[in-house]
């Protein structure tokens, strides 16, 4: 016989669950050929499938980042939910929970997800899939040092404050952290009490230092008392009458790298008086800048004085006569001495008289005093003229200027007890 099949068979389960081993019913195969009317086909039998559980993936759900804790443990957020195939009963169902791999702080850590599962009539037919590609980040969680605290200090010009206390960490659970040394700092280099000191520099040390971020010390403070300064006034000088000069100290050691103009502001002041004397140089308006320093002053003196004269001209150089030029001149030759007969002694004078009376006086007195031996001669004697000397041009001249002024000039003679004038 001549048959054959054609026709595309079709098969079919019963129902769409999932199942294993399922009978397949097949259909659509048919018979052809000269002899196919012979025939009455029976489709295939015994046929078997599974049908296997379809994966559902759990979606909507993100992890949340934390701060490190020492667990690995990771917050869901978000709404779980699954797409299921058309016409399928399924849900999801259940607390998610995520957990990172390991407990250390980190960006970006793989999270992974468990605990959801599929609910509805068709849950069976799904696989769920948890959620997946979650990431988040544990950061450092703060671990404060204590224990520390800052020393009061003598103003030295500085912010530096030098600490104290035990530095200090309390870490979570079993962690091992340590704590390295920092330092402190005052605002400023100014003198306070119960200023506030910045503390910086302290660092973790230790298997777990990684998982925490460190914080300074705060709330610490230290008082800056001022420096002592011995300023003493400098001792003035000036004549009376005269301004007084600029009132200047000194001072002792300034601190760090202070200068005066850091150090002080004001001025020195003195005792009011401008008569001879001495007067004290107070403080004044003198003070130590933003209160530094405790000055400890020393007064010093201002002198009043008298105006010296002037001080003599210089003496003046002796006057060297020019060299001679030509020859030196030989030795001059030795002139006779001529001998003078001695002169007679003046009128009135001689071995056998007594010396002369002093000079006579000059202008107005000697006036009055040749009237006065005029008179008393005319009383007691002759009195006889014999000229001794010449009036000079010189003295005329000066007695027509100033009466009297030549009258030293007059020749005058004198006998016995008598002077008489032309």
């Amino acid at each position: 016989d001549s048959v054959g099949v054609t026709g595309t068979g079709t098969g079919s389960f019963a129902n769409k669950n999932v199942g294993t081993a399922k009978p397949v019913t097949v259909t659509g195969y048919s018979l052809t050929g000269a002899d196919a009317g012979n025939y009455s086909i029976v489709q295939p039998t015994g046929v078997l499938a599974s049908i296997t559980p379809a994966s559902l993936v759990v979606s909507g759900v993100s992890a949340v980042n934390k701060v490190y804790d020492t667990t690995t443990a990771v917050t869901l957020a978000g709404t779980a939910v699954v797409s299921p195939l058309p016409g399928d009963g399924v849900s999801v169902t259940g607390s998610g929970t995520g957990a990172f791999a390991d407990r250390h702080a980190g960006d970006a850590k793989p999270v992974t997800v468990t605990g959801y599962s599929l609910t509805g009539t068709d849950a069976a037919n799904y696989t769920i899939v948890q959620p997946a590609g979650l990431t988040a980040r544990i950061t450092p969680a703060n671990l404060a040092v204590t224990g520390v605290t800052a020393l009061d200090k003598v103003y030295d010009g500085g912010v530096v404050a030098v600490l104290g206390g035990t530095a200090a960490v309390t870490p979570l659970g079993a962690d091992t952290v340590n704590v390295v040394a920092g330092s402190g700092a005052f605002a400023d280099k100014n003198v306070g009490n119960a200023r506030p000191v910045t503390v910086t520099g302290f660092t973790l040390s230790g298997a777990d230092a990684g998982n925490y971020a460190v914080v300074q010390p705060a709330g610490v403070t230290a008082s800056i008392t001022p420096a002592p300064l011995a300023v003493t006034a400098d001792d003035k000088v000036k004549e009376i009458g005269t301004p007084d000069p600029a009132f200047t100290f000194s001072t002792g050691p300034l601190a760090g790298g202070d200068t005066l103009a850091d150090a002080l502001t004001g001025a020195l002041s003195r005792a009011a008086g401008e008569g001879l004397g001495t007067y004290a140089i107070n403080q004044g308006s003198l003070a130590a800048v933003a209160g530094n320093y405790a000055i400890a002053f020393t007064p010093g003196e201002l002198r009043v004085q008298e105006t010296p004269p002037p001080a003599p001209p210089p003496p003046r150089p002796p006057v060297t006569p020019p060299p001679v030029s030509g020859p030196a001149p030989g030795p001059a030759p030795v002139q006779p001495v001529p001998q003078t007969p001695p002169a007679p002694p003046p009128v009135g004078q001689g071995p056998d008289v007594p010396a002369a009376p002093a000079p006579l006086p000059q202008g107005p007195a000697l006036v009055a005093l040749l009237r006065a031996a005029d008179s008393a001669a005319a009383t007691a004697g002759a009195i006889s003229s014999e000229p001794t000397q010449t009036r000079s041009s010189e003295s005329r001249r000066g007695g027509q200027d100033n009466p009297g002024a030549g009258l030293a000039d007059l020749p005058i003679s004198v006998t016995g007890a008598g002077m008489q004038m032309p």
